[in-house]
């Protein structure tokens, strides 16, 4: 043995002598740590303190905006009021699908309560239209009509309104009837046509579409009150019976626009429009707009049969010189408001419009527009047309009117000359003293562009009753 202690024995010191610390450190470090510990608790204690001010001032913050809320103008109104401002607004513009966000979309983003007036309120998702676009892949047209669904479907049963138009702006006629013709336009009376009521349709159908149509059940035909057709004539069509669209019981307005893919003459009748003269339910018209070209005699005949009940009327009309040599028993529109005649002749266009309305009597303060569709009219055969009718007696006194009075009337004709002359001014003078509201639109088409102008552009000084001047507007 060297003398030298063992490691346990130096250990056992160490231990040894922390064990026989003195009381007083002991206590010392005791209420050290126990300060500490108090110290944390109270950090922790204010720091809760702090968060529970912090919620109750996001709290006040919170309540003092919803009552600031609660007192702006905005928050005053009722839902009614809302939900009518809210019509005004959307009534200007159509939805469009695949077009820019509608009202509708924008108005239900805003806050909760709004979103809940829009989804709740039917009339705002009754109405679409639809404007085919050549997209890339195939699934986008399905997708396009799924949108249209999930959109009239909110409806939730009410008589809607849909508008599928191809006379959109494509790169060719070609391109737009070839959409016309793929499937998802096939099928639009399957997968979306016969899902839905509608009270007002507009549609680009050929007679096939049309007669899928007319098997619709009973319930969905007689909504339909507003039909507008952009008839496409197909030579497979042609021995086909003509239609028969007294299924449509409710119908009260008819249009029947030209075909959108083709470019014909316009002087000449729109084909197949023979396809529409004893199957349309003419007697229960309140509204005929004949945009595709017509014989001047079957619009003479169509009027015939809604003469009692027809309120407005625009038509595109042509002849020749056996319609204006044929004189026939005057029509009586007892109820007309608006009537609007575009001639569309090779034969001359004054000719056939005076041959046309001394076929017609009119209802008191009615309007009349008249205008050609190739070239504006000359102005003074246009107000000798005018004054004709004014002229007019009625011959057999059905409905005891000695004189037609026109409310208004409107004349697109050519460019007038610097200075109106005499016998015009005379003609002009005498329309307004009989209470007419006269209005003259010239048209300029010296160059490649038209420009319009009212009867103001051409004052004449020279002329005693400079007044007769002041109503004239463009």
């Amino acid at each position: 043995m060297d003398g030298t202690a063992p490691a346990s024995d130096i250990f056992d010191v160490r231990r040894t002598s922390s064990c026989y610390e003195s009381e007083e450190e002991s206590q010392e470090i005791n209420e050290s740590t126990c300060c500490a510990k108090e110290a944390s608790q109270l950090l922790l204690e204010e720091k809760h303190l702090i968060a529970r001010r912090e919620e109750d001032l996001k709290s006040e913050t919170e309540s003092g905006v919803i009552a600031l809320n609660a007192l702006s103008p905005i928050k005053q109104l009722s839902n009614d009021v809302l939900c009518h401002i809210f019509e005004l607004h959307c009534k200007d513009s159509l939805p469009q699908v695949w077009g820019p966000p509608p009202p509708q979309i924008t108005l239900s983003h805003v806050c909760s309560a709004w979103r809940e007036i829009i989804l709740d309120v039917r009339t705002f998702w009754s109405s679409i239209r639809i404007v085919p676009r050549d997209f890339d892949a195939p699934q986008t047209f399905v997708s396009m009509v799924k949108v249209a669904n999930t959109w009239l479907s909110r409806a939730k049963g009410l008589s809607c309104s849909i508008d599928i138009d191809f006379s959109g702006d494509f790169e060719s006629w070609a391109s737009r009837r070839s959409l016309w013709r793929k499937d998802w336009h096939e099928n639009i009376i399957k997968d979306l046509i016969s899902l839905h009521k509608f009270k007002k349709l507009g549609v680009t159908f050929a007679d096939h579409h049309l007669r899928d149509f007319l098997q619709l059940p009973d319930d969905k035909l007689s909504c339909v009150e507003d039909l507008c057709v952009r008839y496409i004539s197909l030579n497979e069509d042609d021995a086909a019976s003509p239609l028969d669209l007294y299924k449509l019981s409710n119908l009260t307005s008819f249009s029947l626009l030209p075909n959108p893919f083709i470019t014909y003459p316009v002087c000449n009748p729109s084909p197949g429009y023979s396809k529409f003269a004893s199957g349309i339910p003419w007697h229960n018209l309140r509204h005929i707009h004949l945009r595709a070209t017509m014989p001047a005699p079957f619009c003479l005949d169509a009027l015939e049969h809604c003469s009692a009940i027809l309120e407005t009327c625009s038509l595109a009309i042509t002849g020749d010189r056996t319609f204006t040599s044929s004189p026939r028993v005057p029509v009586h529109l007892s109820q007309l408001r608006e009537l609007e005649v575009i001639a569309c002749s090779l034969f001359r266009d004054e000719k056939i419009l005076e041959s046309f309305l001394l076929s017609l009597r009119f209802a008191k303060r009615s309007s009349l527009t008249l205008g050609s569709r190739d070239y504006p009219l000359d102005l003074e055969m246009l107000l000798q047309t005018v004054k004709a009718c004014l002229r007019v007696g009625d011959r057999d006194g059905k409905h005891g009117i000695e004189v037609t009075k026109f409310k208004s009337v409107t004349l697109h004709c050519i460019d007038a000359e610097d200075k109106i002359e005499d016998e015009v001014s005379y003609v002009i003078k005498e329309i307004k003293l009989s209470g007419v509201d006269l209005n003259v639109v010239f048209t300029d088409y010296s160059g490649n562009e038209s420009k319009h102008y009212s009867l103001d552009d051409y004052s004449d000084e020279s002329y005693d009753d400079e007044a007769i001047y002041d109503d004239f507007a463009c």
